[in-house]
């Protein structure tokens, strides 16, 4: 059996992501914020496991300079594409992940679109 759902309700989504920029010291200092979705009306996700978000840094061979402000992240960069990878194990209900960095630079549009991944390993009508 296939089951497929497809919804245009906000509250329908797994997670939210917050984006905020700010300047700080001649430096774009830049926010995500990975939220568990806890309106949902339709679905009940459990566990959101292994989500990760790739940011653009500019274009590549453009190299920008990236300081976390925060530590013990799960990063990574790749350089031939120019791109910060983010990686979050899981997320659970009430809880959020944040990653906050900063970069002299960073043009903060070329960072969109970003590429998010995630993984479920349940049915989500409890099947």
């Amino acid at each position: 059996m296939r089951y497929r759902y497809t919804s245009k309700a906000e509250e329908d989504l797994p997670f939210t992501i917050n984006v905020f920029n700010s300047k700080k010291a001649g430096k774009n200092v830049v926010t995500l914020e990975i939220e568990y979705n806890q309106n949902h009306g339709n679905l009940k996700f459990k566990v959101l496991e292994n989500v990760t978000i790739c940011l653009s840094m500019g274009d590549a061979g453009t190299e920008v300079d990236i300081e976390l402000l925060k530590t013990n992240l799960n990063i990574e960069t790749d350089s031939v594409n120019n791109t910060l990878i983010w990686h979050v194990p899981n997320i659970h209900e009430e809880e959020s992940a944040v990653l906050s960095f900063a970069s002299k630079a960073l043009v903060f549009d070329d960072m969109f679109p970003l590429d998010v991944k995630f993984n479920e390993q349940y049915s989500l009508i409890d099947l």
